[in-house]
């Protein structure tokens, strides 16, 4: 089989100079695992940029850091595809910048090269998949709420707050303290609740105070 690398070495061709990225969603998570790979498929720990933050977000400082890096010929190196983004338009844009480049995107888990015109389509092909995948995943997600909701279960993250303290912090709020301040001293808990979430709970509170009042005068 042929090996392009073992090509250079035999002619003395330098080897190309690898980048790798390694990216997880949030902060109780561990890059290791995709360092480990990216160091053993020959990218220096120095030239790996790292972060935690979620492939949907605005700013990514390393991974921007890492595209304004990115010379002619260089070999950018992820453990997965969905690594470089959470859409395919945003991942295909990625791919398109690094060509822009000079350099090829090198997939470990998918063994993908962009240098190659069956690796770009493949490349498009998994983006795709990997996309309706991520949808399907949410869309099921929602089901599986609404279905509990009509249970008479909530789903999702469990508030950090009792409702005997938004009772308290709307009866608070009527005396003429401010949201800012109620979030601070009545929760008791510090960023447990934002103002404007703090408000949006007084709100549903007093509604359904209100309700209760009229249904029972």
């Amino acid at each position: 089989m042929y090996d392009p690398d073992a090509t250079k070495e035999i002619h003395g061709e330098p080897e190309p100079h690898r980048i790798g990225y390694a990216r997880v969603s949030t902060a109780d998570q561990d890059p290791q695992m995709q360092i480990d790979a990216l160091l053993r498929d020959g990218v220096l720990e120095r030239e790996i940029y790292r972060e935690k933050v979620s492939g949907a977000a605005k700013k990514r400082p390393q991974f921007n850091r890492m595209m304004r890096e990115v010379r002619s010929g260089d070999v950018v190196t992820v453990w997965k595809l969905d690594r470089l983004g959470r859409t395919l338009r945003q991942v295909l844009k990625t791919i398109d910048e690094i060509k822009a480049a000079g350099a090829h995107l090198r997939i470990l888990t998918q063994q993908l090269d962009t240098s190659t015109p069956m690796g770009k389509c493949m490349l498009a092909m998994i983006a795709a998949f990997s996309e309706l995948e991520r949808d399907l995943g949410i869309e099921r997600t929602r089901v599986g709420l609404a279905s509990a909701a009509a249970r008479g279960r909530r789903g999702g993250a469990r508030p950090q707050y009792a409702e005997a303290d938004i009772e308290r912090a709307a009866a608070a709020f009527r005396a003429g303290a401010t949201y800012a301040e109620l979030a601070k001293t009545v929760i008791g808990r510090k960023g447990a609740i934002t103002p404007t979430q703090l408000k949006r709970r007084i709100d549903e509170f007093e509604k359904r105070r209100a309700e209760s009042e009229r249904k029972n005068p």
